[in-house]
């Protein structure tokens, strides 16, 4: 099986409602809770992205529980795990917004037409990409414009709050779609889209949405739960203790990728974040896995401090740091990155314990790195060794794909990590 195989989605529906860059695929979840029928129990994923393993458990009637400190991942895989919709009303709510859309919309192409007609000046009645995160760069006039009326109808039209939620979610779909950036997983920027047709999408969309909860309308009542958090303290949260059979997830990986930017245009365009310290805000509710994430009262690193094989890395980056003579600020805390992303996966690992069942099953998809200075870091086996002095037992680590990094030619595992209570 190739890559692309491998990610690809076998049953595309409602995942695909919205979905990651790269996310794990609907087939690897399924795969390992087939292998658990027997077991009574919920599953859990603490690190939920966009609702993969919430989202196919709750196909196979299976009641799941998913956690993320990112406010985006929290409502998309809400949305996409609330099938209790009255699809008729859903449709009378679409016609309603697209009623009200496609008549404004009448007078920004009927402006844009006289624009392009004179040949010289600005579109009337277009505003400026103005906000504190989205940038001109980030998105053309055109589209910002086009994206920004639809949201305007779908939040001030008389809909169901359900109908509502769903529709914004299709809007934070189509503005990535929209914007002039790409990711692969990493951020670059494309050639800018002078337009998009938004309404089309939307439309296009809202069909999918309304055949896939057809589909799955006889699982409508199976339990998903959603909860924003920080996965490092998971007792602290109302789960019941030893209930959790399953763990099935992808935490961040030490790439020195800031996970928060992947999602950075949906956090603004839905208002879950209105500037740099919201986002900051939310950083510090995960696992330190970039040197743009780490802040001087972090002290997840006492966690590891005794693990040899943590702290081997650490003054390797260091070395080789000085020994490049890069003086920037990041590199400063590159060393110190990697130490609080495994001392922040251990006190996950430690939080966990209670909730689980005697006997559950722990799945982790992690890359290894070779993000700081080229340093080796091999997630998965110092995770095992952070979990064992836990009192995990350790099943397999078994090679899921390879991985192309984006800073280096060369390719790096991603495994799955197996443990078991």
């Amino acid at each position: 099986m190739n890559e692309k195989d491998i990610q690809s989605l076998e049953n595309p529906a409602v995942h695909r409602w919205y979905r990651f860059v790269l996310g794990y695929p609907d087939h690897l979840v399924r795969g390992i809770l087939l292998d658990r029928v027997d077991v009574d129990g919920l599953i859990l994923d603490p690190f939920l992205g966009t609702g993969t393993t919430v989202v196919e458990a709750k196909k196979m009637g299976i009641p799941s529980i998913g956690i993320d400190a990112n406010p985006f991942s929290v409502f998309a895989s809400r949305v996409k795990t609330q099938w209790n919709v009255d699809v008729s009303e859903l449709e009378d709510d679409f016609k309603i917004v697209a009623r009200g859309y496609l008549t404004d919309e009448k007078k920004i192409n009927r402006n844009l037409g006289l624009f392009r007609f004179l040949g010289s000046g600005a579109p009337p009645e277009l505003e400026d990409v103005d906000h504190p995160l989205i940038k001109k760069k980030h998105v053309s006039t055109l589209p910002w414009n086009r994206v920004q009326l639809l949201k305007k109808h779908v939040i001030s039209s008389d809909i169901s709050e359900r109908s509502r939620d769903i529709f914004l979610l299709l809007i934070a779909r189509i503005f990535r779609e929209c914007a002039n950036v790409k990711f692969a997983p990493g951020i670059t920027y494309t050639a800018p889209k002078r337009d998009f047709p938004v309404f089309r999408s939307f439309k296009k969309y809202f069909l999918e949405v309304v055949n896939d909860l057809i589909a799955v309308e006889d699982r409508k009542d199976t339990e998903s739960i959603v909860i924003q958090g920080d996965s490092r303290f998971l007792d602290r949260m109302l789960i019941p203790p030893r209930s959790v059979s399953t763990v099935i997830t992808s935490p961040p990986y030490p790439v020195d990728k800031e996970y928060t930017r992947i999602t950075r245009l949906e956090l603004a365009i839905l208002d879950f974040v209105k500037d740099i310290d919201d986002v900051r805000s939310i950083k510090k509710q995960m696992i330190r896995s970039s040197s743009r994430s780490v802040y001087a009262s972090d002290s997840d690193v006492d966690r590891v401090a005794d693990f040899e094989s943590v702290m081997r890395i650490s003054d390797e980056i260091k070395k080789r740091v000085e020994k490049d003579g890069d003086t920037s600020g990041f590199a400063k805390t590159y060393s110190r990155t990697v130490e609080e992303y495994f001392g922040g996966m251990h006190a996950h690992l430690e939080s966990l314990r209670g909730l689980l069942k005697d006997d559950a099953s722990l799945h982790y998809v992690v890359g290894d790195s070779r993000s700081f200075k080229f340093v080796h870091i091999k997630t998965a086996e110092i995770l095992a060794e952070i979990a064992t002095s836990i009192g995990y037992s350790v099943v397999e680590i078994k090679k899921w794909r390879n991985r192309n990094a984006t800073t280096h030619s060369e390719e790096l595992n991603e495994n799955m990590l197996i443990l078991r209570k």
